[in-house]
Protein backbone atom coordinates (compact mmCIF):
# COMPACT_ATOMS: atom_id res chain seq x y z
CA UNK A 1 0.00 0.00 0.00
CA UNK A 2 0.92 3.66 0.04
CA UNK A 3 3.22 4.80 2.85
CA UNK A 4 1.29 6.09 5.87
CA UNK A 5 3.33 9.34 6.14
CA UNK A 6 2.32 10.31 2.59
CA UNK A 7 -1.35 9.75 3.36
CA UNK A 8 -1.01 11.43 6.75
CA UNK A 9 0.50 14.58 5.31
CA UNK A 10 -2.47 14.87 2.94
CA UNK A 11 -4.32 16.16 6.01
CA UNK A 12 -2.18 19.27 6.25
CA UNK A 13 -3.06 20.89 2.94
CA UNK A 14 -6.88 21.08 3.19
CA UNK A 15 -6.84 22.25 6.79
CA UNK A 16 -4.17 24.85 6.05
CA UNK A 17 -6.20 26.08 3.11
CA UNK A 18 -9.41 26.25 5.13
CA UNK A 19 -7.87 28.11 8.02
CA UNK A 20 -6.11 30.53 5.68
CA UNK A 21 -9.52 31.44 4.36
CA UNK A 22 -11.93 31.18 7.29
CA UNK A 23 -9.88 32.78 10.04
CA UNK A 24 -8.73 35.78 8.09
CA UNK A 25 -11.93 36.53 6.23
CA UNK A 26 -14.31 36.08 9.13
CA UNK A 27 -12.02 37.61 11.77
CA UNK A 28 -10.93 40.66 9.88
CA UNK A 29 -14.02 41.04 7.72
CA UNK A 30 -14.55 43.52 4.96
CA UNK A 31 -14.86 47.31 5.03
CA UNK A 32 -18.45 48.34 5.58
CA UNK A 33 -19.67 44.92 6.67
CA UNK A 34 -21.82 45.18 9.77
CA UNK A 35 -20.89 43.26 12.92
CA UNK A 36 -24.02 41.07 12.73
CA UNK A 37 -22.86 39.70 9.38
CA UNK A 38 -19.50 38.62 10.77
CA UNK A 39 -21.28 36.72 13.57
CA UNK A 40 -23.52 35.06 10.99
CA UNK A 41 -20.46 34.04 8.97
CA UNK A 42 -18.85 32.47 12.06
CA UNK A 43 -22.02 30.50 12.82
CA UNK A 44 -22.33 29.47 9.19
CA UNK A 45 -18.68 28.32 9.12
CA UNK A 46 -19.23 26.16 12.23
CA UNK A 47 -22.44 24.69 10.80
CA UNK A 48 -20.77 23.98 7.47
CA UNK A 49 -17.99 22.04 9.19
CA UNK A 50 -20.57 19.86 10.95
CA UNK A 51 -22.40 19.23 7.68
CA UNK A 52 -19.08 18.50 5.96
CA UNK A 53 -18.10 15.89 8.54
CA UNK A 54 -21.47 14.14 8.26
CA UNK A 55 -21.53 14.17 4.45
CA UNK A 56 -17.82 13.35 4.22
CA UNK A 57 -18.17 10.37 6.54
CA UNK A 58 -21.00 8.96 4.45
CA UNK A 59 -19.05 9.59 1.23
CA UNK A 60 -15.95 7.88 2.67
CA UNK A 61 -18.07 4.83 3.44
CA UNK A 62 -18.90 4.62 -0.26
CA UNK A 63 -15.50 5.23 -1.89
CA UNK A 64 -12.56 6.72 -0.01
CA UNK A 65 -10.33 7.82 -2.89
CA UNK A 66 -13.22 9.21 -4.93
CA UNK A 67 -14.39 11.14 -1.84
CA UNK A 68 -10.96 12.71 -1.37
CA UNK A 69 -10.85 13.87 -4.98
CA UNK A 70 -14.47 15.07 -4.87
CA UNK A 71 -13.96 17.19 -1.76
CA UNK A 72 -10.69 18.62 -3.08
CA UNK A 73 -12.58 19.56 -6.26
CA UNK A 74 -15.39 21.15 -4.24
CA UNK A 75 -12.77 22.95 -2.17
CA UNK A 76 -11.08 24.42 -5.25
CA UNK A 77 -14.38 25.52 -6.83
CA UNK A 78 -15.51 27.03 -3.51
CA UNK A 79 -12.27 28.95 -3.04
CA UNK A 80 -12.40 30.38 -6.55
CA UNK A 81 -16.04 31.34 -6.02
CA UNK A 82 -15.20 32.96 -2.69
CA UNK A 83 -12.29 34.90 -4.15
CA UNK A 84 -14.49 36.28 -6.92
CA UNK A 85 -17.58 37.09 -4.84
CA UNK A 86 -16.30 37.73 -1.30
CA UNK A 87 -17.08 41.45 -1.47
CA UNK A 88 -20.80 40.63 -1.61
CA UNK A 89 -22.76 39.24 1.32
CA UNK A 90 -24.49 36.49 -0.73
CA UNK A 91 -21.17 35.37 -2.23
CA UNK A 92 -19.50 35.38 1.16
CA UNK A 93 -22.32 33.39 2.78
CA UNK A 94 -22.58 30.77 0.02
CA UNK A 95 -18.89 30.18 -0.50
CA UNK A 96 -17.80 30.28 3.16
CA UNK A 97 -20.39 27.57 3.73
CA UNK A 98 -19.06 25.51 0.82
CA UNK A 99 -15.43 26.00 1.91
CA UNK A 100 -16.34 24.67 5.37
CA UNK A 101 -18.22 21.70 3.92
CA UNK A 102 -15.32 20.83 1.61
CA UNK A 103 -12.58 21.25 4.22
CA UNK A 104 -14.41 19.16 6.80
CA UNK A 105 -15.84 16.70 4.30
CA UNK A 106 -12.40 15.62 3.21
CA UNK A 107 -11.24 14.76 6.75
CA UNK A 108 -13.16 11.49 7.26
CA UNK A 109 -11.97 10.21 3.88
CA UNK A 110 -8.34 11.06 4.64
CA UNK A 111 -8.59 9.43 8.07
CA UNK A 112 -10.16 6.32 6.55
CA UNK A 113 -7.53 6.19 3.81
CA UNK A 114 -4.82 6.46 6.42
CA UNK A 115 -6.29 3.60 8.43
CA UNK A 116 -6.49 1.51 5.25
CA UNK A 117 -2.78 1.92 4.48
CA UNK A 118 -1.38 2.01 8.02
CA UNK A 119 -1.37 -1.74 8.55
CA UNK A 120 -0.46 -2.55 12.14
CA UNK A 121 0.47 1.07 12.89
CA UNK A 122 -2.99 2.60 12.92
CA UNK A 123 -2.64 4.28 16.31
CA UNK A 124 0.63 5.91 15.35
CA UNK A 125 -0.79 6.88 11.96
CA UNK A 126 -3.86 8.46 13.59
CA UNK A 127 -1.62 10.49 15.92
CA UNK A 128 0.47 11.63 12.95
CA UNK A 129 -2.72 12.56 11.07
CA UNK A 130 -3.94 14.75 13.93
CA UNK A 131 -0.51 16.36 14.15
CA UNK A 132 -0.67 17.09 10.43
CA UNK A 133 -4.13 18.63 10.89
CA UNK A 134 -2.77 20.92 13.61
CA UNK A 135 0.17 21.89 11.41
CA UNK A 136 -2.33 22.72 8.68
CA UNK A 137 -4.40 24.85 11.04
CA UNK A 138 -1.40 26.90 12.10
CA UNK A 139 0.26 27.06 8.70
CA UNK A 140 -2.89 28.27 6.94
CA UNK A 141 -3.52 31.04 9.44
CA UNK A 142 0.15 32.07 9.34
CA UNK A 143 0.42 32.16 5.55
CA UNK A 144 -2.92 33.90 5.19
CA UNK A 145 -1.82 36.46 7.76
CA UNK A 146 1.41 37.09 5.88
CA UNK A 147 -0.48 38.00 2.71
CA UNK A 148 -2.79 40.38 4.57
CA UNK A 149 0.17 41.95 6.40
CA UNK A 150 1.94 42.37 3.06
CA UNK A 151 -0.96 44.54 1.92
CA UNK A 152 -2.39 42.06 -0.58
CA UNK A 153 -5.92 42.52 0.77
CA UNK A 154 -8.37 40.57 2.86
CA UNK A 155 -9.20 38.16 0.03
CA UNK A 156 -5.55 37.15 -0.44
CA UNK A 157 -5.80 34.25 2.06
CA UNK A 158 -8.34 32.67 -0.29
CA UNK A 159 -5.66 32.51 -2.99
CA UNK A 160 -3.24 31.06 -0.43
CA UNK A 161 -5.82 28.37 0.29
CA UNK A 162 -6.17 27.66 -3.40
CA UNK A 163 -2.40 27.32 -3.78
CA UNK A 164 -2.27 24.96 -0.78
CA UNK A 165 -4.73 22.62 -2.51
CA UNK A 166 -1.99 21.84 -5.06
CA UNK A 167 0.32 19.95 -2.67
CA UNK A 168 -2.68 18.17 -1.17
CA UNK A 169 -3.86 16.91 -4.55
CA UNK A 170 -0.29 15.95 -5.45
CA UNK A 171 0.03 13.87 -2.27
CA UNK A 172 -3.29 12.14 -2.87
CA UNK A 173 -2.27 11.24 -6.40
CA UNK A 174 1.18 10.11 -5.25
CA UNK A 175 -0.39 7.93 -2.57
CA UNK A 176 -2.76 6.29 -5.06
CA UNK A 177 0.00 5.74 -7.63
CA UNK A 178 2.34 4.26 -4.99
CA UNK A 179 -0.30 1.86 -3.83
CA UNK A 180 -1.13 0.77 -7.37
CA UNK A 181 2.56 0.35 -8.25
CA UNK A 182 2.97 -1.95 -5.26
CA UNK A 183 0.01 -4.05 -6.34
CA UNK A 184 -2.24 -2.80 -3.56
CA UNK A 185 -5.99 -2.44 -3.78
CA UNK A 186 -7.71 0.91 -3.34
CA UNK A 187 -10.65 -0.85 -1.71
CA UNK A 188 -11.17 0.02 1.92
CA UNK A 189 -10.03 -2.44 4.57
CA UNK A 190 -13.53 -2.14 6.03
CA UNK A 191 -14.63 -4.57 3.33
CA UNK A 192 -12.65 -7.28 5.14
CA UNK A 193 -13.69 -8.95 8.35
CA UNK A 194 -12.89 -6.97 11.46
CA UNK A 195 -11.71 -8.68 14.62
CA UNK A 196 -12.69 -6.80 17.80
CA UNK A 197 -9.93 -5.69 20.16
CA UNK A 198 -9.09 -8.38 22.66
CA UNK A 199 -10.66 -11.17 20.59
CA UNK A 200 -8.51 -14.28 20.26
Amino acid sequence: GAPSPVVGMMSTAPKAAAFAVLLRITFIGFPGMQHRWSILIWILAALSMTVGNLVGGRAADTNVVRSIYFFFGLFIVSLVGLALTAQTVPGLVIFVFLVGVAASGISPAIQTRLMDVAGDSQTLAAAANHSALNIGNGLGAYLGGLTVAAGLGYVSPVWVGLILCGPGLALVTWSVLLQRSRGGSLASSREHSVVPIGAE
